[in-house]
């Protein structure tokens, strides 16, 4: 099922504006959502981690494995981490890379929103993500 859920990656054009680096007042607002994210993930929440999602994001993990957000993202490939290590917010767009993964968010009207996870680099092409939004 995870693998079904893997594309070629973010746009390129969100990692562009991702690494930019411009950051303000956002950054830790970001830093804390991704944080929290994780800890859901680790403690086994699947339901409060899909609140976390983007829209586009959860109706993917849903429809990649024909279940319940709650009970498919808990199944999905998406490391535990321990700390960020860097945050960059362009925008409405942000990055979060960890210690063992790297995360995007926006921000939609109600805060802070994960648009990806398990995401990794992959040389000069987008990150491949274990989840995200189409």
């Amino acid at each position: 099922m995870a693998s079904t859920l893997r594309r070629a990656g973010i746009a390129t054009a969100l990692v562009a504006l991702v690494s930019a680096g411009c950051s303000g007042g956002s950054q830790d607002i970001v830093t804390t959502t991704a944080g929290q994210f994780y800890q859901e993930l680790t403690r086994g929440d699947g339901d409060a981690a899909c609140h976390m999602l983007a829209p586009k994001t959860r109706e993917e993990v849903e429809e990649s494995a024909d279940a319940a957000c709650a009970t498919a993202i808990l199944t999905l490939e998406i490391p535990r981490v321990e700390a960020a290590k860097d945050t960059d917010v362009f925008g409405d767009q942000a990055q979060v890379t960890l210690d063992a993964d790297t995360a995007f968010l926006a921000r939609f009207p109600d805060g802070w929103k994960i648009v990806a996870a398990g995401c990794t680099p992959d040389g000069d092409l987008p990150y491949q993500c274990e989840m995200q939004g189409s």
